[in-house]
């Protein structure tokens, strides 16, 4: 049979015990070099552990960036299938239904002939309408954000479709200002194509 290991002899008086430990480490007297490398070691801890802190930050900021990017696609998608099916017209009677769905068709369905839309005549006299249900705008397309001159000619003839819906709401408006722009030679030409394009992504 295998002898059992002694039990550690453990001091009587645990405070005196420690006290002397204390005082042996502090009596000790390290080598400058030994400081050297105790102090390199611990900066390169601090610095390891820095650097996974902030790759851990990081991490934690794509997956929210990803994340919110998600939810905002998904509000882009709603809004457009909204936008889609809505007439852009008045009218739609909701008071005997229950049903929450058929309520949102009902408000995207106007059936009256007048249309649900505000038009108000910008700075440089272009005009812009927009659906009070829906939100969707129509604005005067720029010729620089299409590639295909199919897609460019569709753009302007639904703005100008949009510009013929009958509404009862009056147009509101601004000051009308001229807006020009000068070439190398001198001559002036018409620059509201650039003031379309500057605010194309204002709503």
């Amino acid at each position: 049979m295998s002898k059992k290991k002694p039990e550690p002899n453990y001091p009587s008086d645990h405070d005196f015990w420690v006290k002397d430990k204390v005082k042996t480490l502090k009596s000790r007297i390290m080598s400058r070099a030994e400081k050297t490398w105790r102090k390199k070691y611990v900066e390169l801890l601090v610095e390891v552990a820095n650097k996974e802190a902030q790759e851990v930050q990081t991490a934690q900021k794509v997956v929210e960036a990803k994340t919110r990017g998600c939810v905002l696609a998904q509000l882009d998608r709603s809004l457009v299938k909204r936008q889609n099916v809505c007439t852009h017209r008045k009218g739609g009677v909701i008071s005997n239904i229950k049903d929450p769905a058929a309520i949102n068709h009902a408000l995207s369905h106007g059936t009256a002939m007048s249309y649900a839309v505000i038009k108000h005549q910008m700075i440089n006299r272009d005009i812009w309408v927009r659906c009070l249900r829906c939100g969707k705008w129509w604005k005067p397309p720029c010729r620089s954000e299409y590639n295909l001159d199919r897609d460019y000619w569709k753009a302007m003839f639904e703005y100008e479709t949009a510009l013929e819906f009958p509404t009862n709401n009056t147009m509101s408006g601004s000051v009308l200002c001229n807006f020009y722009q000068t070439l190398k030679d001198g001559t002036q030409v018409d620059a509201s194509e650039v003031l379309r394009q500057r605010m194309a992504n204002f709503r």
